[in-house]
């Protein structure tokens, strides 16, 4: 049962605990460690801090809510896929819509499955793999229709075998089921296309729009005392995980986002040595290059000649 970690956080153990919490029945399943749920009602609750520990792929096909993310919030829409891992912490109760106080209401279909029905299977060697399951559970992810068909169709099957008589072939089924489901989601995460991002949750084109000004901003006021700014970083700027934040920036660009931070860097880096007397030593602590030869390195790669060449160059017609 559940296990009151301190007042706000409730430790969620197996599957027929979170379904108790939230009200509903248990999964019929003939395992309590796997199992699906349909949810198609309002649960009431007051704001609950909760742990889960099982591993989780949730559609969501007809509400539209807010979920309490760490210090924000963060809208899921009709037609997404959320995810969980083991260990995560979210916010569940309800929220605020046009000054009123709304219910949460889930409705969609989801499998759970534990992560000690997954021991001495291959699936589990997997699991470390699939970069979707890396992004928090606040990260949903906008489906197409045909897509969210496929995967209420796998769950619905793996619904189907775990109603059955268990027999020595179930768990086998069970997990083929399963590798299949999470492939298919890893499938949909990294075929995302530039428009699929731009309705995604998170707004790829907002955060694009936001990006380079954020990345100005950080090398204008910390760069010289905080050094070269990093991925991670700018991932919790933005209150994303690592992987999420790295995938959205390249698929909605096409480059990685170190080298964003490098062409703007570069560009700062033009512009000082066109207009300022900063030497290139400056110049390269003010962007938070620990060594200026490696700054001088970076922007010959990308410019074709060092720092003073461009300088030189730049400034011979003066």
């Amino acid at each position: 049962m559940k296990n009151e970690i301190n007042p706000e956080l409730i430790d969620v153990g197996q599957i027929s605990d979170y379904l108790e919490l939230l009200g509903y029945d248990k999964p019929r399943s003939t395992d309590p460690l796997v199992g699906v749920i349909e949810c198609d009602r309002p649960y009431t609750l007051p704001q609950t801090r909760v742990r889960v520990n099982y591993y989780s792929v949730f559609i969501n096909k007809g509400s539209q809510r807010n979920v309490n993310y760490g210090n924000g919030q963060i809208r899921y829409d009709c037609n997404s896929i959320g995810f969980t891992e083991p260990g995560q912490v979210f916010d569940i109760g309800p929220f605020e819509r046009g000054g009123k106080e709304v219910p949460p209401q889930l409705e969609g279909l989801g499998v759970l499955v534990h992560p000690d029905y997954l021991v001495g299977t291959s699936l589990l060697k997997r699991m470390g793999k699939y970069n979707f399951l890396s992004y928090k559970n606040s990260e949903a992810v906008l489906v197409r229709p045909e897509s969210m068909e496929l995967l209420e169709k796998e769950i619905r099957a793996i619904n189907k075998e775990l109603l059955q008589p268990s027999d020595i072939f179930t768990r086998e089924i069970v997990i083929s089921r399963l590798t299949t489901l999470f492939n298919l989601c890893e499938r949909i995460s990294n075929r995302l296309s530039a428009n699929d991002l731009a309705e995604n949750a998170h707004n790829a084109a907002n955060i694009m729009s936001r990006f380079e000004s954020v990345v100005v901003e950080y090398f204008r006021d910390k760069a010289s005392t905080e050094g070269f700014p990093t991925v991670k970083y700018l991932a919790k700027e933005f209150g994303l995980s690592y992987p999420y934040f790295s995938d959205l920036i390249r698929r909605s660009s096409g480059v990685p986002v170190v080298t964003h931070l490098h062409n703007v860097a570069i560009q700062i880096a033009k512009e000082k040595l066109i207009s300022t007397d900063e030497s290139v030593a400056e110049i390269s602590k003010s962007l938070g290059f620990q060594y200026p030869n490696h700054f001088s390195r970076l922007f010959r790669r990308y410019v074709n000649v060092t720092p003073s060449e461009f300088r030189q160059k730049a400034t011979s017609g003066r």
